[in-house]
């Protein structure tokens, strides 16, 4: 079974705006059709004016983001000290948890570790677990939004071209994920493929004229040996957001 596929495309300032407005417009659905929202965190550089933006209430506050109920955690991590400025939850805290007003435990991070990388992606599974006792499907987690970025190679979240091992894991929910030597940091923990296709809707949010004909040709299909082109959820929406 194909996805559902919504695509828009727009100038930087109007995509931060659309893809906002789309991601609140699904946690609130959530809100009300169960009670709580659950969005997995995209990191890289890409998200901060998104995730600025949410914080800033850009969009109506009467239909702003239901923060008090959403359950935050990543679709990825640098493995480096939860300190360092390569941390994709440093970057989350300094654009949006500082800004907003959020129960701590609401906040589920990655582990932050410089070695034992299996035994930190095992944790975050179990943490995993516990937090979607009650939400899964397909003997899944069912998250209701994951934002996810994409790189100029194709790779998304922490799932590169070349990196079999994290590409091909099908039973663990978290894996240990290798990135290329020309990048740093190399170790990274990341969703797997299954969880990712698991969600109801993901948010592939592409700013930037750079990565426009890669993106459109992921979206239609054209690329299906890349990372971003193995996101094809069977029961859920791709939300694409390119730059025009």
């Amino acid at each position: 079974m194909q996805p559902h596929i919504a695509c828009t495309k727009a100038t930087e300032a109007q995509l931060v705006t659309a893809a906002a407005s789309c991601i609140t417009s699904l946690a609130s659905k959530a809100v009300e059709t169960h009670g709580s929202c659950t969005l997995a965190l995209s990191g890289g550089s890409s998200p901060r004016k998104l995730y600025n933006h949410l914080a800033r209430k850009a969009v109506p506050a009467s239909s702003g983001m239901p923060w008090q109920q959403t359950q935050l955690f990543w679709g990825d991590e640098r493995c480096v000290p939860s300190g360092a400025p390569e941390s994709n939850y440093r970057m989350a805290q300094k654009e949006l948890f500082d800004r907003i007003v959020i129960p701590e435990s609401n906040i589920h991070p990655m582990p932050h570790v410089t070695s034992n990388y299996a035994q930190a992606a095992e944790r975050y599974g179990e943490e995993l677990a516990a937090a979607f006792e009650n939400r899964m499907r397909n003997d899944l987690p069912l998250f209701d939004i994951i934002i996810l970025g994409l790189g100029p190679d194709g790779h998304t979240a922490s799932l590169f071209p070349g990196d079999a091992m994290a590409l091909s894991e099908k039973s663990a929910w978290v894996t240990e994920a290798t990135a290329p030597e020309a990048m740093s940091p190399r170790h990274r923990l990341t969703l797997t493929l299954p969880v990712i296709n698991n969600a109801n809707a993901i948010v592939f949010y592409v700013p930037g004229k750079a990565k426009k004909v890669l993106a459109e040709e992921i979206m239609h299909g054209k690329r299906p040996l890349l990372p971003a082109g193995m996101v094809t959820p069977a029961e859920g929406t791709l939300h694409w957001f390119i730059s025009s």
